[in-house]
């Protein structure tokens, strides 16, 4: 008898809680069920999704059900029932499109070769997104109906195709199938040379290799032009990996002058990778360059000679610099780098020199900003009297300089020096309200504290003070100001939702990134955005941010969407995080605000110097720090990185006596070189010693940090994680 009453009680409670779980929208339940198929294409789930299409038939719901399941068939090439499905999904207003260009694709495959054509006529308009992929169906109906030399003759004819390398890889398959494969040869040649970076590239090198093979003596070699066009294509892409194989190639087989100049620019690409001393090492086998890289040659040989120290040689390299090449990037980056150098090794007076001839030769644009503010601190340092001048001349020249906080900072502190109270607290008023998460906006909160009612009566600004204010506009108080997303840009935006709720992100990549090359908008953006940060891809997620709002370092919590922020200032692995940073004792929004610069949330990320992980931990330092050999797999994995990472980072604070700015630029530099720079200016405020870190990496990563751990702290002190929502057009539902 009890244990029937037992088993009634378990049942009342299972039952009890089965009640209290709500039940799921239909539209929740579609996304739950076609998610599951995408996931796991089982009959089992397969069969669920078509009970759910059949219970509402009819419906939008229904439509959508149908696309997902005729995806399903697609890729299992069960192409009747495909073919049925997508003829269903053509009801969705969101899916029509899609589902019309897929039920081509079944027509084809079934052997509807007339269907095909006519689905196709109707999705063949101007301007039509999906332009790309029926083209390139029509030339695979023409040639399953057996006129490949006319579809050959089609594709040519297109206006876009030089500039389309999936045009152009259907073209070299249309030339394959009119049995002209020197030509199709030819075509994939344009592809993997002309366009290294696309989609296309590797297809058409796998097939270059079957057709290198099969025409032996007769495959057409890619000339030397073309050759050369893929290195310096994936030159200007940054992608110096491919470029350096690509110039080592053309470094051996072309003839010159392109022999020459591609040997420059592989050492180059050696330096870019992070290889620098192999590189100069290469650099210094050349005694001379082609007139066409010499000057990029003659600059890098000046780094590589402050590298080693030849003070000589940098001197021969910047006069023919400064004598032939004076107006060039080259120049102007050769006389950075000396600044730099310069400030590194202590000697403030090649600095100084360095920092105005490129002042005085390049007066504008960011190496000018950057060159003329380490002027102003340098005078700074000697004399606030002194410095004042170069500081407003600073804001006049330079009024979106990414150092105006600095100079706005270190203005105030010249007021303070010369006794002109209200002066600096406006300026210290002024930097808060235009960058108020920024490192110095946090300083000149304290200082404000100070000075509070210094200032008798508003009285008249300084005139560079007013300019400057004028120039750059009131502060910002409500939420930024964009224009509304127009209606065809609003379909394209619900349409992207529709296809990443029933599971296919690459559809609604493809359908987000056309839409944005029709014109560019932040809702567009912040889509694309959340569809990263779901596929776990944080470094994109903030990228593609990044470059919607470039000044959001700048901005005020509401002039961007929340979930804009939470993209941009993620928390991943917060539980794992915040346990660590607790039993350190650290304050985890430090801990997150150093991962973000570090890795991006990326956990399996590596630097150039073999840094591994979401901390950055230097193998070596990971073994120190565990007691243990630790292989590289174990470094990457999250739980053993913060686990060290926020160990070495609450060593470091102890170390330096719980200053954040010398612990972190010890992360980063290393806790010796931290400790002769503090020692090199006697007893300083965190902010100046900051400024004065030599390094500039080093200098820019703390303040990069501090502005982090402020950002997160504000944005999530005192309230628990949310998750980043998908917004989805809600389909009508009818009635059970």
């Amino acid at each position: 008898m009890s244990g029937f009453v037992a088993c009634v009680m378990l049942l009342g409670t299972a039952l009890g809680w089965a009640a209290s779980v709500p039940a799921r929208s239909p539209s929740e339940e579609l996304a739950h069920l076609a998610q599951a198929l995408r996931h796991d294409p089982s009959l089992d789930n397969y069969q669920r999704l078509a009970r759910f299409a059949a219970e509402y038939a009819e419906s939008e719901s229904s439509a959508r059900a149908a696309f997902a399941l005729g995806m399903a068939d697609l890729e299992a090439k069960r192409w009747g029932p495909a073919r049925e499905r997508f003829r269903h999904a053509r009801a969705s207003r969101w899916l029509y499109d899609r589902a019309m260009l897929n039920l081509a694709q079944t027509e084809l495959e079934i052997g509807g070769l007339e269907a095909a054509r006519l689905t196709l006529m109707e999705l063949s308009f101007a301007g039509s997104p999906l332009s790309e992929p029926v083209r390139i169906l029509e030339a695979e109906r023409r040639v399953r109906v057996g006129e490949a030399r006319a579809a050959v003759e089609w594709l040519a004819e297109q206006a876009d195709v030089a500039q389309r390398p999936a045009l152009l890889l259907a073209l070299a398959k249309a030339q394959l199938a009119a049995a002209e494969p020197g030509e199709a040869a030819e075509t994939l040649n344009r592809v993997y040379y002309e366009f290294p970076l696309s989609l296309e590239a590797e297809p058409s090198n796998a097939l270059l290799a079957q057709l290198r093979t099969e025409l032996k003596g007769n495959f057409p070699a890619p000339s030397e032009t073309l050759r050369r066009m893929r290195a310096d294509k994936l030159w200007d892409q940054q992608a110096y990996r491919g470029a350096r194989s690509a110039y080592v190639d053309l470094s051996v087989r072309a003839r010159e002058p392109t022999r020459s100049e591609a040997r420059v620019r592989a050492a180059l690409a050696l330096y870019q990778l992070g290889a620098q001393g192999a590189a100069c090492g290469e650099l210094g086998k050349i005694s001379q360059a082609p007139p066409s890289v010499e000057g990029e040659f003659r600059s890098y040989r000046v780094r590589c000679g402050l590298r080693s120290g030849t003070d000589a040689g940098v001197e021969v390299e910047l006069a023919v610099l400064a004598d032939q090449f004076a107006g060039t990037e080259w120049y102007k980056g050769a006389l950075l780098a000396v600044g730099n150098a310069a400030l590194v090794r202590g000697d403030a007076t090649r600095a100084r020199d360095a920092f105005k001839r490129l002042v005085e030769r390049f007066p504008s644009g960011e190496a000018a900003a950057e060159a003329h503010w380490k002027l102003a601190w340098l005078a700074y340092q000697e004399s606030e009297t002194t410095a004042a001048g170069l500081l407003e001349e600073h804001f006049e020249r330079f009024p979106e300089s990414p150092f105006l906080p600095r100079a706005l900072y270190w203005r105030a502190r010249a007021a303070l020096a010369m006794g002109a109270e209200p002066l600096a607290e406006r300026l210290l008023a002024f930097l808060r309200d235009y960058a108020p998460r920024d490192y110095l906006a946090q300083q000149a909160e304290g200082l404000l504290r100070r000075l509070q009612g210094a200032t008798a009566g508003e009285g008249a600004l300084p005139a560079w003070l007013e300019s400057l204010r004028q120039r750059l506009g009131p502060p910002a108080t409500g939420s930024a100001a964009t224009s509304e997303l127009a209606p065809a840009a609003r379909l394209e935006l619900e349409k992207a939702a529709v296809f990443e709720e029933l599971g296919f992100p690459e559809l609604a990549g493809w359908v987000l990134e056309a839409a944005i090359q029709q014109g560019p908008h932040p809702e567009l953006h912040l889509a694309q955005a959340r569809l990263a940060f779901a596929q776990q891809n944080y470094a994109r997620a903030s990228e593609i941010l990044r470059r919607a709002y470039p000044a959001y370092w700048r901005s005020r919590l509401e002039e961007l969407p929340r979930e804009a922020w939470e993209i941009l200032f993620p928390r991943p692995y917060w539980e794992l995080i915040e346990r660590e940073a607790q039993r350190q004792g650290l304050d985890p929004f430090l801990v997150a605000g150093l991962i973000r610069q570090e890795s991006r949330f990326e956990r399996h990320a590596v630097s150039s110097a073999g840094a591994l992980g979401l901390m950055q931990l230097m193998p070596a330092t990971a073994r120190r720090l565990a007691g243990a050999r630790l292989s590289e797999s174990r470094i990457t994995d999250p739980e053993v990185n913060v686990r060290l990472g926020t160990r070495y980072l609450a060593e470091l604070l102890r170390r330096f006596g719980g200053s954040r700015e010398k612990a972190v630029a010890a992360y980063n530099a290393g806790g010796t070189r931290v400790e002769g720079w503090a020692t090199q200016g006697g007893a300083r405020e965190p902010a100046a010693f900051v400024e004065s870190i030599p390094v500039t990496q080093t200098r820019e990563f703390v303040y990069t940090v501090l502005r982090n751990y402020r950002f997160y702290s504000d944005l999530y002190s005192g309230q628990p994680p949310t998750t980043v929502a998908t917004a989805s057009p809600e389909p009508p539902q009818p009635e059970r």
